[in-house]
């Protein structure tokens, strides 16, 4: 088989004539000669099918049959070359590929590291349009302990961003993957995930530099908050690694995930993140004002149970917190109330530093900010705090309101001799 020139180039040939006519040769010839050529014969041939896909699209479940001998075969390059064809065809026509989900979680574990990376590839951009399909395969992607750590955890981590947008229960056999990523998240910047493709993105696979990267330790973060907020009986095994990522990380975008967790874990069992107190506590010294939020929320949860040890580690921080009740929006408003109302319980000489802080709460629009306020300063306040507090009775009060601040007077009147 020669050209005009006389050169003998039988995939040079092939190339041109499925450029010229896409019809000049099927994808089960191009597949056979994949077994027959080298390596780098097997990367043109690639291309080869790659073209002949691109004109047209209905020869794919037709590729899919004709590689699919090819995952077996005992040459890694070869099985290489399979799971890099199926990864082409998902990233044009992911659904188009489900058949091949099965061969792909197999080769999730193949011999080759090459294979296992384009096999993770392929179902990343599977799992943004199905990602049900994808979601029992989340376990087997998790290296075995004797095999090699995979070193395309991006695209590991948006298959589970995408699987858990339908079952979030589903990506928990990966926690401890998840939190070793985030280990490491120092490692990473904007720089450093530059050219990470994320699945679902337009272009062909060989045109990675028009996708959006991702942040794969950041993503990993949301993760776990999201399992912390909505399933946080499977996270709390995990409460001392959370802990150890907060102490050495020092991403902030980072750090308000993983606050966010041992928060959504304090929520329901308080108890089991009491360990974290020190630390919790050490964030609110932090400069990023929601990171400080997050965790005086999370404080305020575990000091319903631990309202001593809570003490302990706030109250020389009152005054750092108290401009947040002045200038924060609501929910940081209430954060820092209802850490406050615990702490002023346990010593309410520590909240004289936030008293002005917290009658000017009072004027608040936020019910629940009030009532913390109110609840704190009943424990804390003295004359002004009871003159504040009178007005807001007198004001048209909702119900969950009014009895805080009936009790806070009360308790005020009952330490001291500012009752009428």
């Amino acid at each position: 088989m020669s050209r005009a020139d006389g050169s003998d180039d039988r995939i040079e040939i092939i190339r041109e004539r499925v450029e010229g006519d896409p019809d000049a040769a099927t994808v089960e010839d191009v597949v056979t000669l994949i077994e027959h050529v080298d390596a780098s014969e097997r990367r043109r041939l690639v291309e080869v099918l790659d073209r002949k896909l691109a004109a047209d699209p209905s020869t794919a479940p037709d590729l899919l049959r004709a590689v699919d001998s090819l995952f077996d075969h005992e040459t890694d390059d070869v099985r290489t070359v399979a799971a890099t064809i199926v990864e082409r065809i998902s990233g044009r026509y992911p659904d188009r590929v489900t058949p091949a989900i099965d061969r792909l979680a197999e080769l999730v574990h193949d011999d080759s590291p090459f294979a296992r990376h384009h096999a993770v590839w392929a179902l990343a951009y599977i799992s943004d349009r199905e990602p049900a399909l994808v979601a029992p395969l989340v376990p087997t992607l998790r290296p075995a302990d004797d095999e090699p750590p995979y070193f395309e955890h991006e695209h590991v981590v948006t298959i589970l961003e995408n699987v858990s947008t339908t079952d979030l229960d589903a990506i928990t056999p990966l926690l401890p993957a998840l939190l070793e990523l985030l280990e490491g998240a120092d490692e990473f910047s904007g720089d450093s995930v530059g050219g990470v493709p994320s699945s679902g993105t337009s272009g062909t696979i060989d045109q990675d530099q028009f996708k959006e990267p991702i942040d794969a330790p950041l993503v990993a973060a949301e993760l776990v908050a999201d399992i912390g907020r909505t399933e946080p009986h499977e996270l709390k095994p995990f409460v001392d690694d959370l802990i150890a990522v907060l102490e050495t990380v020092s991403r902030r975008p980072v750090r308000r995930e993983v606050v966010d967790a041992l928060g959504g874990i304090a929520e329901t069992d308080p108890e089991g993140v009491e360990p974290a107190i020190p630390t919790l506590a050490t964030t609110l010294d932090a400069t990023d004002v929601a990171l400080q939020v997050r965790a005086a929320q999370a404080l305020g949860f575990l000091a319903s149970t631990a309202p001593t040890s809570v003490t302990a580690a706030v109250e020389e921080r009152v005054e750092t917190l108290a401009p947040l009740l002045r200038e924060g929006t609501p929910p940081a408003q209430g954060s820092v109330a209802g850490l406050f109302s615990y702490v002023a319980e346990e010593n309410p000489a520590a909240i004289a530093p936030a008293i002005d802080a917290l009658i000017a709460a009072l004027d608040t629009d936020a019910v629940y900010v009030r009532a913390s306020a109110a609840i704190a300063l009943g424990y804390a306040g003295g004359a002004d705090a009871r003159g504040a507090l009178v007005t807001l009775l007198d004001d048209d009060l909702e119900p969950e309101i009014r009895e805080p601040v009936r009790e806070a007077i009360e308790r005020i009147d009952s330490r001291t001799d500012t009752s009428p």
